[in-house]
């Protein structure tokens, strides 16, 4: 039990870098470009990243299910008004290793219990 305490508080207290693996590093510099491209207002190549059907659901808007609808919400009420990042999901993919790494801590040390 001592063991699986001293791991989790070792892995917390050690900071976690990006995963990487190759799917881990395609999405994220993916994830940049399209935040780029959002963030600059460059529509045409931001509508480029997203199929014509694709399906959006935004927490107060509702759903739009066109492309060219959700670049024209973009264009509304985004361009010059708020710019956005992809941090958030870099800390996503971090705190999913964390928890990887703190479920493997966990099995080691019930096995030396």
């Amino acid at each position: 039990m001592f063991t699986t305490i001293a791991i989790a508080a070792a892995l917390l207290a050690t900071p976690v870098s990006s995963p990487a693996d190759p799917l881990t590093t395609e999405i994220g510099a993916l994830d940049a470009k399209v935040f780029d491209t959002y963030n600059r207002c460059d529509l045409s190549t931001f509508s480029d990243y997203f199929d014509p059907k694709v399906a959006f659901y935004h927490d107060t808007g509702g759903a739009t299910f066109e492309r060219d609808a959700m670049v024209d919400g973009v264009r509304k009420y985004i361009c010059g008004k708020v710019m956005r990042g992809s941090k958030a999901l870099h800390q996503s993919l971090s705190q999913q290793r964390l928890g990887a790494g703190l479920s493997a801590a966990a099995r080691a040390g019930n096995s030396n219990s």
